[in-house]
């Protein structure tokens, strides 16, 4: 479940500059510098509730269980902090892709488009920058002007 990830990966991030939290481990405290969370910008939720709708299946009981509910999720651009282009690297995000399970690796829908569109779609990703507070600018890298 990606909201609990979100929550866990938070709480794990906010531990690890406290030396009280974990005494047993004897590390020093470490402050990450940036987190990001992953997100859709809705502009592609609604082609994809568009797309569903076509395929007479209902965006509210999408997924394997049927719990996922497309209509509720995206953000709006003021809330894309980061978008990763990963072209140069597609064989390797495509490869990844496959890999993971739950989230349909292997047979998934996206594997029936045109190579080309599925690189040209699938080949960047948005993200929402939980820390520290966001500029107003959209990054491209994840590790310009880090320590």
């Amino acid at each position: 479940d990606h909201i609990q990830c979100w929550k866990i990966t938070t709480a794990a991030f906010e531990a690890a500059a406290d030396a009280e939290q974990y005494p047993e481990f004897d590390l020093p405290p470490y402050q990450p510098q940036r987190m990001y969370f992953s997100v859709f910008p809705n502009t592609w939720v609604r082609f994809f509730v568009f797309l569903a709708r076509l395929r007479r299946q209902d965006p509210t009981k999408m997924g394997r269980n049927k719990d996922i509910d497309m209509t509720r999720l995206g953000v709006p651009p003021d809330q894309i902090h980061a978008k990763i282009d990963y072209r140069r690297y597609w064989e390797q995000k495509k490869a990844a892709s496959a890999a993971h399970a739950s989230q349909g690796g292997g047979q998934n829908s996206s594997r029936r488009l045109p190579e080309w569109l599925q690189k040209r779609i699938l080949a960047r990703d948005t993200f929402m920058k939980g820390y520290p507070a966001p500029n107003g600018k959209v990054e491209t890298d994840f590790f310009a002007g880090l320590d």
